[in-house]
């Protein structure tokens, strides 16, 4: 049997890290699997023996023509996957989920199985073009395909609840680590002790919402704090400028893209998020891997899974051995969280020598990537 996996790029993102984990399970286990990009910007590794298709070399950012390319490159998929002699294409992520479904007018012989990896009804809330093109075509196509696989309880309930996409269609797996790498890494001496040390990671889009992030951070009457922000997108010149006019560029600091964050997470004091919506965030998973405390407000879906491993609907301030969580988009509770854990800083340094972070292992990497090769070829 011969696998196709579709993506927008394999550059770095939560995303795209799932794509290059299932790419080397698939080569290391001598399992056929070719991989598909809308756009050819590959920075994550490709085992050597998997064949590489692109459509094209750059992003288009025009909404409404990526919106009437989507019929085109669903038949140049199908042309792909009928020449390669494949049986399952798994796609990841709304874009190319929609193209993977569409394929299917131009060539049925293929189980297609998609993979959403956000919150539809918290991303595309909202009336905006964008917006209603996105949820009308989850409504239309979802049903449409032979499996969905959601990457946690509060994106499957999303789908099933906001969208009626069936049920026994649906699986929920979620995202995987690798704790080899993580634990491999060291700490980047770069992070000045003296200091409280905050990071966060991820793309400078609007939907990460550094700028509430910042914007918090700012009114932090604490001079011995700082923020290294990882990560690179069309957001850095608005989030730079803000920083300036706020006056806090000898606290914040975009740093740009790392090959491998883990040396900054294990290195700082906590970990924020601010995300207005995920499926399940990688990087909350990486954070608690690098033994690293988490202050996060409660998008929906994923960090009180995470955090609590339960689904929690509270508008509280809510605290555990592992993170921080506070009602969504809450500037003020999220501050105080902040302004908490710096209070009890000695004590939160003391428990993360001492914190036992068991819970990641059922994240580990070979055994998450078999879950989504046994429910595809089922």
């Amino acid at each position: 049997m011969k696998t196709a996996l579709l993506l927008n790029s394999l550059a770095f993102g939560g995303a795209e890290r799932v794509g290059s984990h299932i790419l080397k399970y698939y080569s290391d286990n001598n399992k056929n699997i070719i991989l598909i990009l809308f756009i050819n910007n590959i920075k994550l590794k490709v085992p050597n023996n998997v064949k590489v298709f692109s459509f094209c070399n750059n992003n288009n950012n025009n909404n409404l023509l990526n919106f009437l390319s989507l019929p085109i490159l669903a038949y140049r998929l199908s042309k792909i996957l009928k020449k390669e002699n494949i049986d399952f294409c798994l796609s990841l992520t709304s874009r190319p989920n929609y193209v993977n479904i569409l394929s299917s007018i131009f060539f049925a012989n293929v189980k297609f199985v998609i993979s959403e990896r956000s919150c539809p009804s918290q991303e595309y809330s909202g009336y905006s073009l964008k917006s209603l093109i996105n949820k009308i075509l989850i409504r239309i196509l979802y049903n449409r395909c032979d499996k969905v696989i959601c990457n946690s309880i509060g994106n499957k309930n999303d789908l099933i609840e906001n969208f009626n996409i069936k049920k026994e269609n649906i699986k929920v797996i979620n995202n995987p680590i690798d704790l080899n790498l993580i634990k491999k890494t060291h700490k980047n001496n770069f992070l000045d002790n003296n200091y409280i040390n905050f990071v966060s990671v991820g793309r400078l889009d609007l939907n990460k919402n550094f700028k509430m992030m910042i914007n918090v951070f700012s009114k932090i009457r604490n001079d011995n704090v700082r923020l290294y922000i990882i990560g690179s997108g069309n957001e850095y010149s608005n989030l730079n400028n803000l920083i300036i006019s706020l006056g806090i560029d000898q606290k914040v600091f975009l740093v740009g893209e790392k090959k491998n964050p883990f040396s900054y997470l294990k290195s700082s004091d906590a970990f924020l998020f601010t995300s207005r919506s995920e499926g399940f965030p990688n990087v909350l998973i990486e954070s608690l891997a690098c033994e690293t405390f988490i202050i996060s407000h409660n998008c929906i879906a994923g960090p009180d899974e995470i955090i609590f491993d339960k689904i929690i609907k509270s508008n509280d301030i809510l605290e555990n051995n592992f993170g921080i969580l506070t009602p969504f988009n809450d500037e003020t509770k999220f501050l105080k969280g902040i302004t908490s854990f710096i209070k009890n800083i000695d004590f939160h340094r003391l428990q993360k020598e001492n914190n036992n972070y068991d819970k990641v292992h059922k994240y580990k990497l070979d055994e998450i990537v078999k879950q989504f090769s046994v429910f595809i070829e089922q």
